[in-house]
Parts: C-alpha cells; sequence; structure tokens
C-alpha cells in the first residue's frame, strides 16, 4: 500500500514537472521589443528596430541572421522607415512601441535624434555608433551619361564617371529648366532633372539636398553651407526638388521603380543600391544602360544604430562582427564602417574609399532648416 501510494506521488511529481516546463518553453518563445526572448537561436533575444528600407535585404539575410541568433543570441524584428521619419518619432512613442534602435542611413539623421534632445529621453541606455557606409551617387541611363560627358560635367577615370562640375549641372540646366535635348540626349525627354526619394522622409533625398545646398549656397561645395548662407539658398534647393513631382518615400523603392520603369534620366541614391541588385535581384549582372556616376565631391552617406535600449546596444557590436561586416559588403554593397574592404563586382567598378573626394553633411541647424523647409514649407 504504502509502495503503490509513493508510485503515486511520484507520478504526481513528474506531471508538475512536464507542466513547469512547459509553461517555462511558452514564456520562452513569446518574443517582443525591449528584450523579449525567442524560442529559436537558443534564448535568444528579439529586438524591434526601425531602419532605412535599403538595409532590409542585408538584415534578413538567413546567413546574417544565423550570425546574429548564434553568436550574439539576438533575433531582430526590422521595420523599414524613412531616416528623418524615425528620428522625428516622439520618445513617448517609441518606448510605448517597444522600440529598441533605430537605424538611419546619415549622421545628419543621427543629428536630428540628439539635437531635438530625443535621445537624452533613454538615458544611459542610449549609445550610436556608425556600422556600415553607402556613398552617395547619381544614377543615369546610358545616353544621359553620354551626354553629361560631351559637356565636360562628367568625366571618365580609371572606368569610373564622376560629376566633375555639379554646380554647371544645377545652374546652366537644372535651375533654368533647360531640356535633355540641349544636352543632345533623345532618351530621356523633357527637362533635366535629378530625382530621389522624398527628402522630408527618406535620407538619400536628404542627401541629394544637402550637396545642392552646399553647390548653390557655399560657393564651395567642399565646405558646408553655413545657416545663413543656407537660409538665402533653401528657395533654390525646393525649387530643385519640387521639379521632380510625386517622390517615393523611401529610397529602395525610389531605386526600384527607376530601374524597372527604365524612364532614364539621373536619380540619386546610394552605392550601395545598384551592388546589392546585381548581387541579389540580376543574376549577377548590371541592368542594361545604366551608368553609375560618382559626385565630386559626394557625401559618403553613415549608417549609424541609435540603440535606445540595453537589448539594443547589443545589435552595434553584432553588426561590426568581421563576418557581418564581409556579408553587407561582398552581397549588399555597403561598405564597412570599422575596416578597409575590397571587392570587385561583376560588370561595375568601385572606386577605392580613398580615391573618392569627400565633403561633409551640414550639421544639426542647417539640416533641421532643410526639414522644414520641405515638411512645414518654412523657406
Amino acid at each position: 500500500m504504502k509502495k503503490s501510494k509513493g508510485l503515486f506521488y511520484l507520478g504526481i511529481a513528474g506531471i508538475i514537472t512536464v507542466v513547469v516546463v512547459a509553461i517555462v518553453l511558452i514564456t520562452m518563445g513569446r518574443g517582443g521589443g525591449s528584450g523579449g526572448t525567442s524560442g529559436s537561436g537558443e534564448g535568444a533575444t528579439r529586438i524591434t528596430c526601425y531602419g532605412g528600407s535599403e538595409k532590409g535585404d542585408f538584415i534578413n539575410d538567413p546567413e546574417v541572421k544565423k550570425i546574429l541568433a548564434d553568436k550574439y543570441r539576438l533575433e531582430v524584428d526590422f521595420i523599414p522607415k524613412g531616416s528623418y521619419k524615425q528620428v522625428q518619432i516622439p520618445p513617448d512613442e517609441l518606448k510605448s512601441n517597444k522600440i529598441d534602435c533605430l537605424w538611419p542611413s546619415s549622421a545628419s539623421a543621427q543629428a536630428i535624434f540628439e539635437g531635438s534632445g530625443y535621445s537624452k529621453a533613454f538615458g544611459n541606455d542610449y549609445e550610436a555608433a556608425s556600422v556600415l557606409q553607402s556613398p552617395e551617387v547619381l544614377y543615369a541611363n546610358q545616353e544621359a551619361a553620354d551626354g553629361l560627358k560631351r559637356s565636360r560635367i562628367v568625366e571618365e577615370r580609371d572606368n569610373v564617371d564622376y560629376i566633375v562640375d555639379f554646380r554647371r549641372l544645377l545652374e546652366d540646366y537644372l535651375l533654368p529648366g533647360k531640356s535633355w535635348s540641349d544636352l543632345g540626349v533623345s532618351l530621356p525627354a523633357g527637362p533635366v532633372l535629378i530625382n530621389s526619394s522624398d527628402p522630408a522622409t527618406s535620407n538619400s533625398g536628404m542627401t541629394l539636398a544637402q550637396l545642392e545646398l552646399a553647390t548653390v549656397a557655399s560657393g564651395n561645395p567642399y565646405q558646408p553651407a553655413s545657416t545663413a548662407q543656407a537660409g538665402a539658398a533653401l528657395g533654390k534647393v525646393k525649387a530643385l526638388i519640387e521639379a521632380q513631382g510625386l517622390m517615393r518615400t523611401g529610397s529602395d523603392s525610389a531605386f526600384e521603380q527607376w530601374v524597372i520603369q527604365q524612364t532614364g534620366g539621373l536619380l540619386a541614391g546610394y552605392e550601395n543600391q545598384l551592388l546589392n541588385w546585381i548581387t541579389t535581384r540580376n543574376g549577377g549582372a548590371v541592368p542594361p544602360g545604366i551608368v553609375t556616376l560618382y559626385p565630386e565631391p559626394t557625401i559618403f552617406n553613415d549608417h549609424p544604430i541609435l540603440a535606445l535600449t540595453p537589448a539594443g546596444r547589443g545589435l552595434i557590436p553584432a553588426v561590426q562582427d568581421d563576418a557581418i561586416q564581409d556579408i553587407a559588403w561582398k552581397r549588399y554593397g555597403f561598405r564597412s564602417g570599422t575596416r578597409v574592404v575590397e571587392q570587385i563586382f561583376p560588370g561595375v567598378t568601385v572606386p577605392p574609399t580613398h580615391t573618392v573626394k569627400k565633403t561633409q553633411a551640414p550639421g544639426y541647424a542647417v539640416t533641421k532648416l532643410l526639414l522644414d523647409c520641405f515638411v512645414n514649407n518654412q523657406c
């Protein structure tokens, strides 16, 4: 009798143990922002981040996800959002939505987040670091590129095309409303325009505006415009942007639309966008008739991670991992934010970083003037 009672109690204990283990496993499987855990990746911490759309393919790459889970115990719920849209979300909203990090596409966007005081709302949890880079370029169809070369606005060196007279392109063709026919170009037809994503929300469009502003305002494209110079030139820059008509809200969709529609002309974007397209979407080939033009000088867009929580801070060293940096460059065309990398992409010459002439993006005050102009029409 005693023996049967002992077996009974042992059985009850076993059932209780199974139930407790099941509850623990279910709890671990419920992910969420701000350090929630997930059942996959041996208890990986799941974080939620807003980021520029051009980084979506990279952060969702299966190999990247495996390294993050296995080595850093991280899973990233990546939500595409325009750079300037994400850094203007009030801290209370970011906290209520359990956002662990922001991942805009420029130091200027970071400056808006910090200069507005939003970063202070996260106290010592806040940390920012640049982890990737990509220079601003203009994409052109072959006939447009050839017309710009004949006019000596573009010059080819070492199999790379550089815009050597961006000022003349703006002041002699775009601002006066000249047509492509004035450059001896039949396709595209109509006015000479530089298309872009919407600078009110997206960084590649804002970087174009910053380059245009430096060129027409400061008299020296290597010197970012002062607030006084910017204020006097905002009207010209606004006219250049508005001439585009309807703009996409994100860099990735703007580039995809331009490539698929093949309407020609010029599009401002990131260098990595074509490289990404070559390696992941076009069978290793450059889409026919697309030429990459490097403005002289251009702005190297940092892609900083702005961590808002302790869990979000873990993404910074993870993305700086050498293996992830290699994937970012070789598969998605992002230059390393931590070391020098070299890679030859099929069908396109990528200039080494040290040979690309660069200028600095403007600081918080000038970028805020541009945002107020584009968002609130305070020009």
